[in-house]
């Protein structure tokens, strides 16, 4: 993403460039552990989504719902649906013809406004108001209803609340809640619950029942905001009782699918199930079939969370035919997006490639921006998962260009993460920073901790990439601290890992080990095989850094198995060439070759050059010690070509070096100096003054030199 968390790396990628370890993991898809992720299987479909949608897709209908009956939209995807006691054919044509020129006039600004109502509060109930028997009351209302098309929410609100004075006992309670309305569009939320108490006692004094259970609905789904969970439960079982025993089954549905949304946002995913399932009988009865699909897909999503994928999958595929036979397009590209995200979890990719891209296409032809980004996100992230990562940054950076469009800031943070993890993966270091450091931004600003503590980490291992240690070491000290407040100990084990990584580049050796000591335990304590095992690979690296070649074979042979169980064939791979390298320094040359050799099968069995590379390199050190000097060259030569072919610079410069010295070694002094040079140069234009230093002193050693240092100052 977005799904859930920094808890589980999907994939560990490891870099070694001449003999160091550089870890870049590709972090989870399904990203970070908690609610401030995109959730992958409702990305599309998910509550503000549908209604930003709505006020395009349907939105000559917004103002006239809201003002004809009841608007219920309660969340989980809820798409909206009239309501009401079915008021006389005639005097509804009546009140439908006087506010036509409020449909008319209002703007698409207004017409959003109205629809944010609607993912606030659910409904308006103007049952009691379809011509009010008093012409002085109907100017009124009419009065009130002008000043609402043109946003004057406080003056429409004063001439509704003067026609309560003269209008009936019914119509007071549907004047009520138009001024409760008026309050809500103000951002006067506790005025607007005082309206919507005294719309609940004046359907009680008039014995209007359907306006009873209205008001309950409007009271619980504002204590529910307010964060008043018992009364809102309290208000919403009410409205469901007495929906139910009044037959007004849409009201009844629209109580049912904000408890569940309380039950939910409790954890408590059966209990929600159980609301979503009633809530879809309740439509079912109702005959509101289009509603019906929007349930469906509600009671697949808890289903989902609660990892029954498969049963989620069918829930929605029962909403897809049902969107099919009732022509829901709209509802038919959210049934579709939500069965595709379950085979992209599922890892069919080519399935869920091919329902993503009709529910695309879907969204295309109905002209719906938002869920376009959101899907443009997922084709990203199947592209990734079939391992064409250029095809997936092209998709990153189209859902980015319309998530910017459409506002969608967490989709823009998370794209960004992708697309940074992409030019990481391409050597683009100083992008990746930049990339990373926007995604901050936005998570920091609207207080996303987890994917803060994400993005912190990806600075600095770009920072690291970059030879700033230093800097990598206070982005990933900030991740860090984020772990610690968030009590996430799995990615503590994991930002540990890295800073120690940093620690180790500082030359921190006491404080890398120690770090990695805690991030083993974790791991450990956590059961964690994969992050225990990227740990002991870095442990093996941080004792070759001291010397201390038996720790550093341990460790190194404990990464290779735990990397062998887990089926991880590039890190079994990487650890066999470490061994290889920690046996050559303890003298053992012969086993040393078999390691090597068994790491560069490996690496070329996964495609991973890099390794391969090192490998090689590793090799001609060994072939030297073993005599075999031309076997040595032909090493190195391959690993040059390798390098260059990555665009690895340092890895260039440390063959270069090797190939100078071994031609030195054999008097072909031409080659040799060519070759001393060339690495001269590179450690310069990387800023390495000492090995720059050690390839000018090799050249001054060679016959007729004039000593070579002069490159250093250039």
């Amino acid at each position: 993403m977005h799904g859930q968390g920094f808890s589980c790396l999907a994939g560990q990628r490891f870099r070694r460039r001449a003999g160091r370890l550089d870890l870049r993991p590709i972090w989870p898809n399904l990203s970070w552990a908690g609610s401030e992720t995109i959730p992958k299987i409702h990305l599309p479909v998910k509550e503000q989504d549908v209604y930003a949608a709505m006020g395009e897709y349907r939105e000559a209908h917004v103002i006239a719902a809201l003002v004809i009956g009841i608007v219920a939209a309660a969340g989980a995807g809820f798409v909206g649906w009239l309501l009401g006691r079915r008021a006389a054919e005639s005097r509804a044509t009546g009140l439908e013809s006087r506010l036509a020129l409020l449909e008319d006039a209002a703007g698409r600004k207004h017409r959003e406004r109205l629809a944010s109502i609607r993912r606030r509060l659910g409904f308006v109930y103007l049952d009691g108001l379809p011509t009010a028997a008093d012409p002085e009351v109907a100017d009124m209302f009419e009065a009130g209803a002008k000043h609402a098309t043109q946003a004057e929410w406080d003056r429409a609100g004063e001439r509704w609340t003067k026609a309560q004075a003269k209008a009936g006992r019914a119509e007071v309670v549907a004047l009520r809640v138009l001024c409760g309305v008026c309050r809500l569009l103000l951002d006067e939320p506790e005025k607007a619950r005082v309206e919507f108490e005294g719309a609940l006692a004046a359907s009680r004094e008039a014995q209007d029942r359907a306006g009873e259970a209205a008001s309950l609905l409007a009271l619980g789904v504002m204590a529910g905001e307010q964060g008043l969970v018992r009364d809102a439960g309290r208000h919403l079982d009410n409205c469901v009782r007495l929906s139910r025993k009044l037959g007004l089954n849409e009201l009844e549905a629209a109580a049912l699918v904000r408890l569940a949304e309380l039950a939910e946002a409790a954890k408590e995913l059966d209990r929600a199930l159980v609301f979503h399932r009633q809530a879809l009988r309740a439509l079912e009865a109702a005959g509101d079939r289009v509603a019906a699909v929007r349930q469906y897909g509600a009671a697949g999503e808890v289903l989902f969370r609660q990892g029954e994928l498969d049963k989620a999958r069918a829930a929605h595929e029962d909403g897809l035919l049902l969107a099919r036979q009732v022509k829901d397009r709209l509802g038919e590209a959210e049934r579709l997006a939500a069965i595709g995200v379950i085979h992209r979890v599922q890892g069919d990719a080519q399935r869920a490639l091919e329902l993503l891209e009709q529910a695309f296409h879907l969204y295309e032809e109905i002209h719906q921006p938002r869920p376009q980004a959101g899907l443009l996100y997922e084709l990203a992230l199947i592209h990734e998962q079939l391992g064409e990562s250029d095809a997936a940054h092209e998709y990153n950076e189209r859902s980015l260009a319309v998530a910017r469009t459409v506002g969608d800031r967490l989709l823009q943070a998370r794209n960004l993460e992708q697309m940074a993890e992409h030019c990481l993966a391409q050597g683009a270091f100083e992008s990746a920073r930049t990339m990373f450091g926007e995604a901050a931004q936005l998570d920091r600003e609207d207080v996303r901790k987890r994917d803060l503590c994400h993005d912190l980490t990806g600075i600095g291992r770009a920072l690291l990439r970059l030879g700033r240690a230093d800097d990598a070491i206070k982005s990933l000290t900030d991740a860090l601290a984020l772990c610690d407040e968030l009590a996430d100990q799995k990615a503590e084990a994991w930002v540990s890992l890295f800073l120690a990584q940093a620690q180790r580049a500082a030359g921190l050796a006491t404080e890398a080990m120690q770090r990695l000591e805690r991030g083993q335990a974790l791991a450990r304590r956590l059961g964690e095989d994969g992050i225990l095992a990227a740990t002991l690979t870095e442990a093996a690296m941080a004792h070759a850094a001291e010397r201390d070649w038996p720790k550093a074979t341990a460790a190194a042979q404990a990464a290779a198995e735990l990397h062998k169980k887990l089926g991880d064939t590039q890190g079994q791979a990487r650890d066999q060439v470490g061994l290889g390298v920690a046996l050559r320094h303890q003298s053992r040359p012969d086993e040393a070759k078999s390691r090597l050799e068994d790491g560069l099968r490996l690496a070329h069995s996964v495609g991973d050059a890099e390794t391969e590379a090192w490998s090689l390199f590793e090799m001609a050190a060994v072939n030297m010690v073993l005599g075999n000097a031309g076997l040595a060259r032909e090493n190195l030569q391959r690993s040059l070509q390798m390098h260059e072919a990555e665009g690895d610079v340092r890895g260039q410069a440390e063959c270069l070096l090797e190939l100078g010295r071994l031609l030195a070694a054999a008097g072909e002094t031409e080659a040799a100096r060519s070759r001393l040079d060339q690495a001269a140069r590179l450690y310069v234009k990387l800023d390495d003054r000492e090995r720059a230093a050690d390839a000018t002193r090799a050249m001054a050693g060679l016959p007729g030199s004039g000593g070579g240092v002069q490159i250093i100052g250039q």
